[in-house]
């Protein structure tokens, strides 16, 4: 049997005075998760994507350090076992790949497929169609990850076409007909 994370909440903490506040849904978690910059949710990515991490957990606890407390920003777990990762802001370069910068392409990668399909309504992209199309193009170009990697067009509109999006919509539609029309 299975014994529960070490961490499975993070701790309470104020939001640094100026920082955003990002959060996301965890699929892995079954919760929502917060972040308070970009680098933190782009660790955050790349830890709910990683097929090895079994569990994690964001702020998981507060250390006291040479009369500092210390607060990770994950702590994760996976076959190797556990470690806690700390996010400096200046560790964390500006340049490179973004995965926010392929916004635009998945966009237009659920667009082409939308109108593919011949959808009558507006494109509403459900949050685990566009979840599971960027694990997909995470988990594909981890082999090929390099500092000038870009995951191709093709590999968006592949992840695109394996998400689900077309089945929930095709299901929604083949139901949605059948309902009573409400007076």
């Amino acid at each position: 049997m299975n014994s529960p994370p070490r961490y499975s909440c993070p701790i309470r903490c104020a939001r640094p005075r100026g920082a955003r506040l990002i959060e996301a849904f965890s699929v892995k978690l079954n919760r929502r998760v917060t972040m308070f910059s970009r680098a933190q949710f782009e660790a955050w990515l790349a830890i709910e994507v990683d097929p090895r991490v079994t569990a994690y957990c964001e702020r998981p606890a507060m250390f006291r350090r040479k009369e500092q407390n210390i607060a990770p920003d994950f702590w994760r777990c996976d076959e190797a076992g556990e470690s806690f990762i700390c996010i400096g802001e200046d560790d964390w370069p500006d340049t490179g790949y973004r995965l926010a910068d392929e916004a635009a392409t998945l966009w237009s990668a659920f667009v082409q497929i939308h109108h593919r399909q011949a959808f009558a309504d507006e494109l509403q992209i459900p949050m685990e169609s566009f979840t599971r199309a960027v694990e997909i193009v995470l988990k594909e170009s981890l082999p090929r990850d390099a500092p000038d990697y870009r995951p191709p067009l093709a590999l968006w509109e592949s992840a695109v076409r394996h998400c689900g999006y077309v089945q929930s919509r095709q299901a929604v539609s083949d139901v949605l007909p059948r309902l009573p029309v409400a007076a």
